[in-house]
């Protein structure tokens, strides 16, 4: 649900870096079951083509949609590598290995935006340059 609200403020090819405790694991046995044999973003969605809609698919597909406009790095120690099929090749096992692994790349002009309590942030954009002071 972060994701969702995260993907509002980014800039075309921008990166979300997902720091999650996810102490009570990685949610409903359907997702669990999806998530564990997501193989990408595209595959994903076009798997679902002609297919009854089944529980807990929105939050995958949310993913998805996401990971066709930008890069996703986790760092979920209450996940573990193996649950969260394709994802798990950007999974970090320190929080500092994920932010540093986002970081890489990006030039010194760049901007981050951090949203504490992903799932209950409203994040949009102003349409003009914002001056504070």
């Amino acid at each position: 649900k972060g994701i969702s609200a995260a993907r509002h403020v980014l800039k075309p090819g921008g990166r979300i870096v997902v720091l999650s405790e996810c102490k009570e694991g990685i949610g409903s046995s359907e997702f669990a079951k999806m998530l564990r044999t997501y193989s990408g973003a595209q595959g994903y969605l076009d798997s679902l083509w002609g297919t009854e809609v089944r529980m807990d698919q929105w939050q995958l597909e949310k993913l998805a949609l996401t990971a066709l406009q930008c890069e996703l790095f986790y760092y979920t120690p209450g996940v573990r590598r193996d649950q969260l099929g394709s994802l798990g090749l950007r999974q970090y096992d320190h929080p500092l290995a994920a932010i540093g692994a986002a970081l890489t790349g990006l030039g010194r002009a760049s901007r981050i935006a951090v949203l504490p309590e992903g799932p209950y942030t409203f994040a949009r954009v102003l349409p003009t340059a914002c001056a504070w002071g």
